[in-house]
């Protein structure tokens, strides 16, 4: 459901852009970060610091753009593919049945198309992801962002994008049990002599006084927070055939809002301009507190009650 892969979506969006850019400030403020991280997460913790520190740090706007676009690879073709390869369309369990059966939806990469626009949700999910990924990427690392199309044309016609190739010995968990097993195998059998050997490959922080990462938190009402996480679920969806949405109906289940009954709504609007009009529709008639009222409603029983409100307190002030 669509439900999934956008809270797939939200998740995405807070480790990449949120808890890789506090894992880095942590790293370059706190001397004794390294054996404060948790040890069954900190090989995965070191690596994620080379990338954004090292590896995949940008130092202009194109820099994000050719990494958004490496993104959408990776996410929607490169692991989609690296999956079919460990378990084909036609794999059969050993019990004999179909793997690719029940609830488990059979899935197809992505290629990218900047001009392509999906069916349900008439969005170009392609191109918004690149807008998104790469303004969000230049915010983290404060760089001045842009959103025109044009631009966008040119830099990704001079990507180089690498051939997929099948990474063989990839264990990929097929059950929840397997995936269980494969994190404590991981968690276990990463010595501390490889992390040690990571940390000793990052720049120390005093190599790099003052800088900082502007660690993003997820705001549903932020559009371009939206429209990532629209566009990255919208694509996952693809990957599985499941109906996309768009930005409006993404951004009520992401922000988890519950529409309001219209019936208790209007009532109680009803019920304050029925005061209102008392304020500005008798301006030469002073009013006395009697003539206003609180209303109580229970739509539930039902029940309705109008009272006349207490007087403010008064107090004497002497100059």
């Amino acid at each position: 459901q669509i439900q999934h892969t956008l809270q797939w979506a939200r998740d995405y969006f807070e480790g990449e852009f949120k808890q890789s850019g506090e894992d880095v400030n942590s790293y370059l403020t706190d001397p004794d970060y390294a054996d404060g991280v948790q040890q069954n997460s900190k090989y995965e913790t070191v690596v994620a610091i080379r990338k954004t520190l090292v590896d995949e740090r940008p130092v202009s706007f194109e820099d994000c753009v050719v990494w958004a676009r490496l993104k959408f690879e990776t996410l929607f073709n490169n692991q989609i593919r690296q999956l079919l390869h460990n378990f084909p369309e036609d794999q059969v369990t050993s019990s004999g049945t179909k793997f690719w059966s029940g609830s488990k939806r059979c899935p197809k990469p992505v290629v990218f198309d900047l001009k392509d626009k999906c069916e349900d949700a008439q969005m170009r999910n392609h191109f918004d992801f690149i807008v998104a990924a790469a303004n969000l990427r230049a915010h983290m690392f404060g760089i001045k962002g842009r959103t025109d199309e044009e631009y966008f044309v040119e830099v990704l016609q001079t990507v180089i994008v690498p051939d997929f190739a099948a990474q063989e010995g990839v264990k990929i968990a097929a059950n929840e049990a397997e995936a269980k097993e494969s994190e404590n195998n991981t968690a276990g059998g990463m010595e501390e002599s490889e992390v040690d050997q990571i940390l000793s490959s990052l720049p120390k922080p005093g190599e790099l006084a003052g800088f900082k990462l502007n660690p993003i938190e997820f705001d549903k009402d932020l559009d371009d927070h939206m429209l990532f996480v629209t566009a990255c679920s919208n694509l996952r969806a693809l990957n599985y055939s499941i109906p996309t949405e768009d930005t409006h109906r993404s951004r009520a289940i992401a922000g988890r809002i519950i529409p309001a009954i219209a019936t208790t709504t209007a009532l109680v609007t009803g019920l304050i301009c029925l005061e209102l009009y008392k304020i500005i529709g008798t301006p030469q008639k002073e009013l006395t507190i009697e003539a206003y009222k609180n209303g109580f409603v229970n739509l539930a029983i039902p029940f309705m009650t109008l009272s006349e409100p207490t007087a403010p307190a008064t107090t004497k002030a002497v100059v």
